[in-house]
């Protein structure tokens, strides 16, 4: 019998059930992260973060880091400081772990060592969200699915930046003393939003300086 098919994820426009994943991370978690980076370049480090799923959606929040050796091409986490930060954070919810990112002094890419790593989180864990930067802020970000089914994919990464409530009082401010509005005929009225909404970009389009 002829396969009449290739493998591939299918297209969630046209064949497919659903969106494809994405990976989502707050502007204040990705300055921590290249802040480490940029601390400590050319030298690797490692660090974990915890994901709240939202559909197809990976929320990166509360990104960390703990003791761990490193030099130019390794970096090895303490594993006694892993047991300790378990047995001192039984309040969270430490299911939600599942985000593992290091660095690269040079090019970005997973090498046979960190598929290693996500395998061994697979063991206890059902999808495993990686992340390697260096200090370029080039990356690349992966999904390992372990249950009910396997499957690994590079997911784009987006950053989202959330107006302060400081800054738009400012904002608020300076407009109430240097615009005039002028009212030609019917305007409709819009009432004023009780909450600032997060602003989505791709971190390709994101202009970070050093």
């Amino acid at each position: 019998m002829k396969n009449m098919y290739k493998g591939g994820i299918l297209n969630p426009k046209t064949e497919g059930l659903s969106e494809l994943p994405v990976a989502v991370i707050k502007q204040k978690n990705l300055d921590l992260m290249f802040g480490f980076v940029l601390s400590h370049c050319p030298y690797e480090i490692n660090g974990r973060g915890y994901v709240r799923l939202d559909g197809n959606i990976f929320n990166i929040e509360d990104v960390f880091i703990l003791p761990q050796k490193s030099g130019l091409g390794f970096v090895d986490e303490n594993e006694g400081a892993i047991h300790r930060y378990i047995a001192q954070n039984l309040d969270k919810n430490l299911d939600l772990m599942n985000f593992q990112w290091h660095s690269h002094p040079g090019e970005v890419y997973f090498s046979s060592k960190d598929q290693e790593s996500a395998r061994r989180w697979g063991e206890t864990m059902d999808f495993v969200l990686s992340l390697v930067v260096n200090e370029k802020f080039e990356y690349v970000c992966r999904l390992d699915i372990f249950k009910p089914v396997e499957l690994s994919m590079q997911i784009p990464l987006v950053v989202t930046h959330e107006i302060n409530g400081k800054t738009m009082q400012f904002c608020k401010s300076e407009i109430a003393k240097k615009v005039t509005m002028s009212r030609i005929g019917n305007v409709r009225s819009v009432a004023p939003r009780k909450h600032i909404k997060t602003v989505a970009l791709s971190l390709d389009d994101v202009a970070i300086e050093r």
